[in-house]
């Protein structure tokens, strides 16, 4: 995972801006904003929550790649710093990253959408739509039997395809635009 955007860097050099169906999109715009480093993750974690905040306060869109999923965390937090209301959040990932901690660890990677649920401007489960789950912790389980979780597993992807999930996720989340 650490090596995720070099290995994207060096490969998107050797990509045409084309489509599969051989559609042209070369007027594209990529910025790419460089690596998040450090050794004190407090302080890496709050260099990225800025940066996110001041790139949604701006309009613009992006798509964050690398580190492992605690990344997650600085980014949801530096969204819920630049808006005045409630989003949702699709995780798309074959665990759901609801822990309280892993390994005593709050901000895990397992924990992302746990620390989520912390934040001013996601009020509820009903904020989380979860796709491609294939396992759960057990702290996890305790949240899914309550059946506040809208979620549809890899089983669920596979069985009634795709375009169903994907519909499934825009009706229960078209509320949050």
């Amino acid at each position: 995972a650490a090596e995720a955007p070099q290995m994207l860097r060096a490969n998107t050099l050797h990509s045409t801006p084309c489509t599969e169906r051989l559609a042209w999109f070369d007027t594209l715009n990529v910025v790419d904003g460089g690596d998040f480093e450090g050794s004190d993750r407090e302080e890496v974690f709050a260099e990225v929550q800025k940066y996110v905040a001041d790139l949604v306060r701006k309009g613009v869109r992006f798509t964050m790649v690398g580190g492992d999923h605690s990344v997650t965390i600085p980014v949801e937090r530096g969204i819920n710093d630049a808006v005045d209301e409630e989003f949702g959040i699709i995780h798309i990932d074959a665990h759901m990253d609801l822990c309280e901690a892993l390994e005593g660890d709050l901000l895990s990677h397992g924990s992302t959408e746990r620390r989520a649920l912390e934040l001013s401007h996601v009020k509820s489960l009903e904020n989380l739509y979860f796709i491609g789950i294939r396992s759960i912790e057990p702290d996890e389980f305790e949240l899914y039997k309550e059946g506040n979780i809208q979620v549809k597993t890899a089983y669920d992807c596979y069985h009634e395809g795709i375009e169903a999930v994907a519909a499934d996720c825009i009706e229960k989340m078209k509320k949050f635009n």
